[in-house]
C-alpha cells in the first residue's frame, strides 16, 4: 500500500496536468475541478448507475476499457467526491483487486468499489487523493489568503460538501 503523501503527490500532479490542458476556472469565485474532464482525459468512461444508498461508487476494469459508475441518486457534491475517489483508487491501485464482479480470479474484469463503512489504507488513500484533486491545497491557500475563510464559502467556490471542505481544512491545519 502506498502512503497518504503519495496519494497527495499523485493527485498534485492530475491537477496540474489537467490546469494546464484545460486551464483554471475562469468565473471569479469558482475553483471547481472537473472531474468528469479529468476521468475523460484518463480514459475513464463516467457513467451513472441506480446504485443501493450504501454504494457511492465503483471502478470497473473491463478488458481495455474503463468506467466509473457514480450513484445516480446522491447529490452532485457527493457525485463528485466519489468519481475523484475513484479516479484515486484507478491511479493509485491498479493492481489490487478489492472484489471480482463474477469471482473468476482469471477475468480481465476487475471491480472495485466504494460504500460507507470501509476503512482500509486503499481507502483512506483514495479519500486523501479526492481531497487534493477537488481542493488542491495550493488554491485553498489561495483562497485564505484572500480572505475567504468561511467553510460555507469554500465549499460552495470548490463545489463539494460543507463536510468534505471541513475535513480538508482541518487536515491543512487551519480548523
Amino acid at each position: 500500500m502506498r502512503e497518504k503523501r503519495v496519494a497527495v503527490k499523485a493527485a498534485k500532479k492530475v491537477v496540474s496536468q489537467h490546469l494546464k490542458k484545460h486551464g483554471r476556472p475562469t468565473t471569479s469565485g469558482n475553483y471547481k475541478i472537473n472531474v468528469n474532464k479529468v476521468a475523460k482525459d484518463l480514459g475513464v468512461t463516467v457513467v451513472e448507475h441506480d446504485f443501493s444508498d450504501d454504494m457511492s461508487g465503483v471502478f470497473v476494469r473491463e478488458g481495455d476499457s474503463l468506467f466509473i459508475g457514480v450513484n445516480e441518486n446522491h447529490p452532485p457534491t457527493r457525485k463528485r467526491f466519489t468519481i475523484a475517489h475513484e479516479i484515486g483508487h484507478f491511479l493509485l491501485h491498479a493492481e489490487d483487486v478489492i472484489h471480482h464482479d463474477n469471482f473468476d480470479l482469471e477475468s480481465p474484469s476487475v471491480v472495485l468499489y466504494r460504500s460507507e463503512g470501509i476503512n482500509s489504507s486503499a481507502e483512506v488513500e483514495a479519500n486523501a487523493f479526492a481531497a487534493e484533486l477537488l481542493m488542491p491545497e495550493q488554491m485553498i491557500d489561495e483562497c485564505i489568503e484572500e480572505g475567504k475563510t468561511s467553510i460555507e464559502g469554500l465549499a460552495k467556490a470548490f463545489n463539494v460538501s460543507i463536510d468534505a471542505m471541513r475535513y480538508r481544512l482541518i487536515n491543512l491545519n487551519y480548523l
